[in-house]
Formats: C-alpha cells, sequence, structure tokens
C-alpha cells in the first residue's frame, strides 16, 4: 500500500491474521525463542532447471548467523528430514519451489528431494498430522505459499491454514514468485535483525533494506547464479505466476530493489512478537 508520503510499511510494521478468531488463539501461543533451527534449501528436484543457488546460499547464511542451525541442501534436503527433525525446532525454514492447487489448496506441495523410499512432495493436509507445538515461526522461502482458498470460517486453506493448525505460532510467506537473489538478501537481513527485534519488525526492517537499495549490490554479483532475469526486464513483463510456483525471475530495468516485486510478496502471519 502505497501513499502520498509512501509506503505504510515505512511508518509501521504489518502482521496478518487468518482470522480475528485465529488471531486470539495464536496470541496465545507466543513461545521464547532458542535458535532451534531447522533450514532446508535448493533441493535436488531432479533437473538443473529448478536449482535455486540463491536458496542455497540462504540457508547457509543461516548457519552463519546461527551456528547451531541444522541446515541441509540438495540430496539432504529431503520430506523425511523435514517431517523426522522438525518437532522440537522453534524456526523451520524451506527455501524451494512449492506449487499451489488452486482448485483443493490442501493438495498444494512443497517439493523437496525425494529418496528411495518415495516421493520429496509434502503436501499441506499432511502437514496438520506434524507437531509444531514448538513452533514459533515458519518461513517458506517459496512462491505463493501464503494463497488459498476462503473457508466457511473465513480463514484461508493451504500452507498457511495448514502450518498453524500444526502448531506454528507464525509463518512468514509469500504471495507471488519471488525473485531468488532479492529474497537471499531479504532473508539474510531478517535473520541478523531477529536476533534484537521481533519477529515482524525483523522482517520489516530487511523489507526496508531492499526498498533503500541496499540490495542492488547482491543482485548485480549473483547475475548468472541466482536465475536472475536479463537486464532490462521488468516485473510488468513477467506475466502470470508460473504453474509450478518458481522462485528466481527477473529485476527491474535498473534493478531497483525497491520495486514492490522484490520485498512484498513477504508477509508474516499470526504472532509478530
Amino acid at each position: 500500500m502505497r501513499g502520498s508520503r509512501g509506503y505504510l510499511i515505512e511508518e509501521r510494521a504489518v502482521s496478518y491474521a487468518p482470522s480475528a478468531s485465529a488471531y486470539v488463539t495464536l496470541l496465545g501461543r507466543q513461545k521464547r525463542m532458542s535458535n532451534q533451527i531447522l533450514a532446508l534449501g535448493n533441493p535436488d528436484l531432479g533437473t538443473a532447471n529448478l536449482d535455486l543457488p540463491g536458496a542455497q546460499h540462504e540457508v547457509e547464511e543461516i548457519k552463519v548467523q546461527f551456528p547451531t542451525a541444522e541446515v541441509y541442501v540438495r540430496q539432504q534436503a529431503t520430506r523425511q528430514r523435514l517431517l523426522q527433525s522438525a518437532a522440537n525446532k522453534d524456526i523451520i525454514h524451506l527455501a524451494t519451489h512449492a506449487k499451489v492447487d488452486e482448485l483443493d489448496p490442501l493438495y498444494s506441495v512443497i517439493h523437496l528431494a525425494s529418496t528411495e523410499k518415495g516421493s520429496g512432495d509434502l503436501a499441506a493436509h499432511e502437514v496438520y498430522r506434524m507437531a509444531l507445538t514448538e513452533n514459533s515461526l515458519t518461513l517458506l522461502s517459496a512462491c505463493d505459499t501464503g494463497l488459498g482458498q476462503i473457508s466457511k470460517g473465513d480463514e484461508l486453506w493451504g500452507f498457511t491454514r495448514a502450518f498453524l493448525s500444526a502448531g506454528s505460532s507464525s509463518l512468514l510467506v509469500s504471495l507471488w514468485r519471488v525473485d531468488d537473489a532479492a529474497t537471499a538478501h531479504l532473508m539474510r537481513n531478517f535473520y541478523k535483525n531477529l536476533k534484537t527485534m521481533t519477529k515482524v519488525e525483523a522482517l520489516r526492517e530487511a523489507q526496508l533494506s531492499l526498498i533503500r537499495g541496499e540490495g542492488r549490490s547482491d543482485l548485480l554479483a549473483r547475475r548468472g547464479v541466482g536465475g536472475i532475469g536479463k537486464l532490462g526486464e521488468s516485473p510488468s513483463s513477467l506475466g502470470s505466476p508460473a504453474s509450478e510456483g518458481d522462485r528466481a525471475v527477473a529485476p527491474t530495468q535498473p534493478l531497483a530493489t525497491s520495486h514492490p516485486y522484490f520485498w512484498a510478496p513477504f508477509i508474516l502471519v499470526g504472532d509478530g512478537q
């Protein structure tokens, strides 16, 4: 939202709730974070076209800032790893592709690496069976993970409701295709800020960093690495989101990370403290 004085986020930290009743419930779940982090990124999905070097850099940066974090990439970033290790973590971070099923959001999937035991796809309806009572924050650094259908209870069905129902106090999700390199920059700053700020303030400051243009050097340095589009392409030329929820598309002509395309897709849902 942009008014005559600029963007709302330049004046206020903003968080969201699926519904008023859900917000009351989530406020009662406030949990003290002990930096027990599980992060999976850039899983091996069987084709180089789906590789996300920026997502791998994103989760490896978490390990730099939080040495005790459990970080898994490529073949180790599996569905089984997530299901086995998530229960006692207060932060879960997934940096990968996702596919939203607009007809039945409960069958939307997050793509993780497969194993000989089975597929790496994690469906939203499976998340309901996860025990995430220790989880303060889940970050879904994939595309369209915040989307879903409105239920009769005015809540969004999909990943958001699934993780909140499983016990998460809050989620950081995306609303459209995200740029691989800009997302890595935002997430690095988010975790840095999280050491001294609330979740909602940490996200706001990370987004303001992009608005100020501080992510431009990252995008330039990672050109050809993060799958960024050609110079001169703009967000308006991208068309509709890809069916596979691809991360990584194009920067604006002057690599202006102040454009909402780069910083606005991520929102915090739930307890912002």
